[in-house]
């Protein structure tokens, strides 16, 4: 929790949204990542961005995911597993990094 202007504020967020092509998006994690990014996939069909502090996962940004991997975010996000990151960068698709993630809670 922050406490700001007298009152106290969650650090954790989800953002959820649709693009003009129908294409759903999703953010979760801290409210303001620090860190390195890690992005994963080139948009074809799908993209994901980790944020990394200290070997712990901090944020998940996914675009175009299915219901079950939108589900996972939020589980992610509230464990903040250590993820290996060289790992994780060598994950040749976003299905492949998000199970990374998922064996690492």
């Amino acid at each position: 929790m922050l406490k700001m202007f007298n009152q106290a504020l969650s650090t954790k967020s989800e953002v959820v949204s649709e693009t003009a092509d129908g294409a759903w998006w999703s953010r979760i994690g801290d409210l303001m990542p620090v860190g390195e990014t890690i992005q994963i996939g080139n948009f074809d069909p799908k993209i994901a961005t980790f944020w990394l502090d200290s070997g712990k996962l901090k944020g998940v940004l996914l675009e175009s995911g299915s219901p079950e991997e939108f589900k996972l975010l939020p589980t992610l996000a509230r464990s903040q597993p250590s993820i290996d990151k060289v790992k994780l960068q060598s994950a040749a698709s976003v299905e492949e990094a998000l199970e990374i993630a998922r064996a690492a809670l």
